[in-house]
């Protein structure tokens, strides 16, 4: 999954680079000619390279490339910038001050090796470039020095702009990427709730609350009851379909934003309630499971499946700070003496805490 997201995380970042490959193209041809005079075979060059962005940028966009997909836009960036380096000076080419963007582009797109390639192909260029200096052409004409002076601040400021517009681009991507892996990690994907590791995170940070606000905190263990049958008699496909409508349901009567539902492992659920105290606590916990028993879930042979749930409960007042596992212990402790005692019932765990309402 992660290796499939960076994919199409990267084929995004090359999609957006290609455009703005196309934009500095479109905009050195249109400016260029206005600042000095430009050669015919210059302007066919930026056409040529225009052109091929904009088929590199075509291939990405329809997904005809995906693993590829940034190597083909360093690929059009070298085509794009070579040839004018080498018909117009080489090393005393105003276009070679475009030279360093290619490194921190390939290491945005690819890898910091690639990079690292790209750096010491460039550099044994720019070597090779020095020595031939005096054979290589120059297609530019300049009036003056004034418009050398002119022409190379115009590309090292479009260099440095399209730097930092790139930078923005991967950085929107790089945090969209990165809310997405988190969702990955702390949902589930079947349910589309919190998950076990969500839960207890946020459970920590719940009970160090608190404990500083000397408030009440209560957590609930909720579990299928006879959910093996479930699955045994109908099929695990009906008892995915069952772990959807009992986490929908359970998340539809949660109404504060700071009360969590996630699902704990299998059948099993866990609801924390912030500043809940003990009677609240067991009236919310009655009213989720009578909700749940009035679930009706259609199988593919159209039967209908009643579930029912047992419910562990746990509140503690902040004055005694505990480690909050040991609080989501008592209401799993508390969930199975209610299995003993017939399941589809609430229990509270007696931990002394229920009895002190302050």
């Amino acid at each position: 999954m992660e290796k499939l997201s960076m994919a199409i995380y990267r084929r995004r970042l090359a999609e957006t680079a290609a455009r703005l490959l196309i934009a500095f193209i479109v905009l050195a041809l249109i400016t260029c000619p206005f600042l000095v005079p430009q050669n015919i075979l210059i302007i066919i060059i930026g056409v040529i390279a225009l052109i091929g962005s904009i088929i590199v940028w075509f291939l990405i966009r329809n997904k005809f490339v995906a693993e590829h997909a940034p190597h083909l836009v360093i690929l059009a960036s070298f085509l794009s910038i070579m040839p004018l380096v080498v018909l117009s000076g080489g090393v005393h080419s105003h276009f070679i001050f475009l030279f360093p963007v290619s490194p921190m582009m390939t290491g945005l797109l690819i890898n910091a090796r690639a990079a690292h390639i790209v750096a010491g192909v460039l550099v044994i260029a720019i070597i090779l470039l020095a020595l031939f200096n005096g054979l290589l052409p120059n297609l530019e004409i300049f009036v003056d020095n004034t418009d050398q002076t002119l022409i190379r601040a115009y590309w090292l400021i479009l260099a440095t702009v399209i730097t930092s517009i790139f930078v923005y681009y991967y950085d929107h991507l790089s945090n969209h990427f990165n809310t997405y892996l988190r969702d990955l990690a702390f949902h589930d994907s079947l349910t589309q709730i919190p998950n076990r590791r969500s839960i207890q995170e946020a459970l920590e940070l719940a009970q160090t609350a608190s404990w500083r606000n000397r408030s009440w905190l209560a957590v609930m263990m909720i579990d299928i009851d006879h959910f093996k049958h479930v699955n045994d008699k109908y099929g695990h496909a009906l008892g995915d379909k069952c772990l959807v409508e009992v986490a929908s349901c359970l998340k539809n009567n949660v109404r504060r934003n700071e009360d969590i539902v996630a699902r704990y492992g299998g059948e099993e659920f866990v609801a924390m309630f912030p500043g809940v105290k003990p009677e609240r606590m067991e009236q919310i916990a009655e009213h989720l499971r009578r909700e749940i028993e009035q679930l009706e879930i259609k199988s593919d042979e159209g039967e209908s499946v009643r579930l029912t749930v047992t419910i562990g409960c746990s509140c503690r007042q902040g004055s005694s700070r505990i480690p909050a596992i040991e609080i989501l212990t008592e209401a799993d402790e508390a969930m199975y003496l209610g299995k003993e005692q017939g399941r589809n019932r609430v229990v509270v765990a007696d931990n002394g805490d229920a009895g002190n309402d302050t």
